[in-house]
């Protein structure tokens, strides 16, 4: 058999390539559809431990996901970025607990639980001689006026200029593998003002909105009830509240305040 001969896939039974496959448990092979219709967060090292069987019922994770997203999944909760603020960025279901991202074509469907953190991120680049020259067309963006409504959200420096901005949401354990979500909300392809605007509105009103919920799934924990759950409810509870102590939710004394309470000490 020649170098570049055909390789059969184990999961489907097509062509793998001789080059362009995926190994698998067992000195098998899958091919690249196989491998994307597996769910994402699965690194190469993991698949060489998976045999067929494990494949297919991970494989049948994403298509539940799926499923769930066209026919359950009903939009009460909206983010827009853009200049005319129209391109979606965040689709949530309120009365389920979910949230897709909304710049796939496929999104994956996700529980608002699974946050753990989140944060706004620039990229930029030094400006050029010609433009420091000419830094009259980016002044709107050091102006003292420009942070203001957004105290919470990064800035650009002086001597460079932003040319990208996504909103990354970093997940808890999911049945996904995923641990972050990166969003672009910069869709222009220069740094123009309407552009830059809308996706620090955009950002502002997801840090406003999920901060809402985790001030509000702090609240639920009542000061004064007494500590009712099960062993296997306490960890949970622990754990939601160790992410609020990452987040800066919550300081360390509050968290410390609550385990004592959840574990009856």
């Amino acid at each position: 058999m020649g170098l570049f001969s055909k390789k059969t896939c184990a999961v489907c039974g097509g062509k793998a390539g001789a080059v362009f496959n995926h190994k698998i448990a067992g000195d098998l092979v899958m091919c690249g559809d196989c491998r994307n219709k597996c769910t994402p967060g699965l690194t190469s090292k993991e698949l060489k431990t998976m045999g067929v069987y494990e494949i297919q019922e991970n494989m049948k994770i994403v298509e539940e996901n799926r499923s769930l997203y066209e026919n359950e999944f009903e939009r009460t909760r909206e983010f827009y970025t853009g200049a005319r603020r129209d391109k979606p960025v965040i689709y949530v279901d309120e009365a389920h607990g979910w949230w897709v991202n909304a710049t796939e074509t496929q999104p994956y469907l996700f529980r608002l639980d699974d946050i753990s953190s989140y944060n706004m991120r620039l990229s930029t680049r030094y400006l050029d001689e010609d433009e420091r020259r000419d830094r009259g067309f980016l002044e709107w963006l050091f102006a003292p006026d420009f942070y203001s409504d957004y105290p919470e959200l990064p800035r650009c420096h002086y001597d460079e200029k932003i040319t990208g901005i996504y909103f990354d949401v970093r997940l808890k354990n999911n049945e996904l593998g995923l641990e972050k979500v990166e969003i672009d909300v910069f869709p222009g392809l220069f740094t123009s003002e309407s552009d830059v605007r809308g996706a620090y509105a955009c950002c502002h009103e997801l840090y406003m909105y999920l901060g809402d919920l985790r001030n509000r799934a702090f609240e639920s924990f009542d000061d004064g009830a007494p500590a009712k759950e099960s062993t296997m409810e306490s960890l949970e509870a622990l754990e939601k509240l160790h992410s609020l102590l990452k987040s800066g939710v919550i300081t360390q004394e509050e968290f410390d305040a609550k385990k004592k309470q959840l574990l009856g000490l």
